[in-house]
């Protein structure tokens, strides 16, 4: 039942931050995170990453444009709902929250950093990786990780 009501969450809130009056915010906080965390996790883990203007990168010498769906957004509006109707406690809410926007954050990450090396190496597989591939990737690791904080916050009593 969590997962319906989440998800019923999300597709509002989905709404919501695309209302015209509010998009323009949400779109510039969301690109400005995703940009500042692709060059900030770039730079401490020193890979091939440069910036070159207006939301465009180049990985391994492959320019990609970072836009509004590229920042996982709905990810991040989908596993607040999740956590919201999850049976936890507030502190494993709070725990599991940091949980989820720390793997969307990595996961993201990684996708563009893939995504540049399928790009010089692979052109002609970029889109079908880009449009595909990634969005099934992201749905599987949120449920995934919704699965194993479910586990992990309501443990089975054990019998004796």
């Amino acid at each position: 039942m969590p997962l319906i009501k989440a998800f019923a969450l999300w597709v509002i809130l989905v709404f919501l931050v695309n209302i015209p009056a509010f998009k323009d915010v949400f779109v510039k906080f969301f690109l400005d995170f995703t940009m500042k965390t692709v060059l900030f996790l770039s730079k401490i883990l020193f890979l091939p990453v440069e910036y070159l203007q207006d939301y465009h990168i180049t990985v391994n010498s492959f320019d990609l444009q970072i836009i509004y769906e590229c920042t996982a957004y709905n990810f991040y509006l989908f596993v607040i709902p999740l956590v919201i109707f999850s049976n936890w406690t507030i502190k494993q809410k709070i725990i599991n929250i940091l949980i989820f926007i720390t793997v969307i954050i990595l996961v993201n990450y990684f996708r563009f950093i893939i995504m540049g090396y399928v790009g010089s190496w692979f052109p002609s597989a970029f889109e079908f990786i880009h449009d595909y591939m990634w969005n099934v990737i992201f749905g599987i690791m949120v449920f995934a990780v919704w699965l194993w904080r479910e586990k992990a916050s309501n443990p089975k009593p054990q019998s004796n």
